[in-house]
């Protein structure tokens, strides 16, 4: 992917993961149906040259987005319309990026259920197994057998795999997309070592915060936790006022809204 269509791709990015860190496990399902997307964009030449098109403009690409995916969730298509407002080097880079999206939402999820560790060893372990594993690489090499070598896979993982781990392999086998199977495990394994080095904390506001608030807080985390911390800001007009954080399993909830329905829990008891 060259230099413009990783500017939009970044453009696109900064803005999705605030919004998968507000999702929590719902992430999930927004990484399910943003890897549809890309088989209806792989499938369709047309569709992918008309939202890559710089002669188009966004409202139109806004618009055929919202024609061609309406019964999809409303934060893919507004993440699909900022991937799209974007400039793209090649027609091919566009569903590249949703599927690099796609893994950002899954990493989200297993992150909101503090099972991201679990899922990079995961994919150490199936990649070293698939290396081991003579039937199941010479049903890979034989076109026309990806249902086959999935069933292996599903063997192999045996059920104890995460559904991120399993979902993964799965897909990296039926639709491979010219990637081989054990790259592309590895690939996703070094993008979860990379966000797993940082740390990332989600906060939760009725209101945008200011610079010098976002400057108060980066201090802050940064003295308690020892390193630089990046923060995403969702806004939330339903906590109605303070914040709520998120670093990792921690969680300081100072809104308006949990302070609510503590009163309600007494008053109940």
């Amino acid at each position: 992917m060259h230099a413009t269509s990783r500017s939009s791709l970044a453009v696109a990015r900064e803005r999705f993961y605030p919004v998968v860190a507000a999702a929590g496990e719902d992430a999930y399902g927004l990484a399910l149906q943003l890897a549809e997307v890309i088989d209806v964009l792989d499938g369709s030449a047309p569709l992918r040259r008309a939202l890559t098109d710089p002669a188009l403009g966004a409202e139109a690409k806004a618009a055929l987005v919202t024609e061609v995916f309406q019964t999809y969730d409303p934060r893919v298509r507004q993440v699909l319309t900022d991937l799209c407002a974007g400039r793209w080097s090649a027609e091919a880079d566009l569903p590249d990026a949703v599927e690099e999206l796609g893994i950002v939402a899954a990493m989200a999820d297993a992150e909101a259920r503090g099972v991201l560790a679990g899922v990079e060893e995961e994919l150490a372990r199936v990649s070293a197994a698939v290396d081991d594993h003579r039937e199941l690489r010479a049903l890979l090499d034989r076109h026309g057998a990806e249902g086959q070598a999935a069933a292996v896979m599903e063997e192999l993982l045996a059920g104890h795999a995460d559904r991120f781990t399993a979902a993964l392999a799965r897909r990296a086998i039926l639709h491979p997309r010219g990637r081989r199977l054990v790259p592309t495990l590895r690939t996703v394994e070094a993008w979860i070592a990379e966000r797993r080095a940082q740390l990332i904390a989600n906060v939760t506001s009725a209101v945008a915060l200011s610079p010098a608030q976002l400057q108060r807080l980066d201090s802050a985390l940064e003295r308690a936790y020892g390193c630089a911390v990046t923060v995403y800001v969702n806004v939330d007009p339903a906590v109605v006022g303070g914040i709520r954080l998120q670093v990792g399993p921690d969680v300081i909830d100072a809104t308006v809204l949990s302070k609510v329905a503590e009163a309600r829990r007494y008053l109940a008891a």
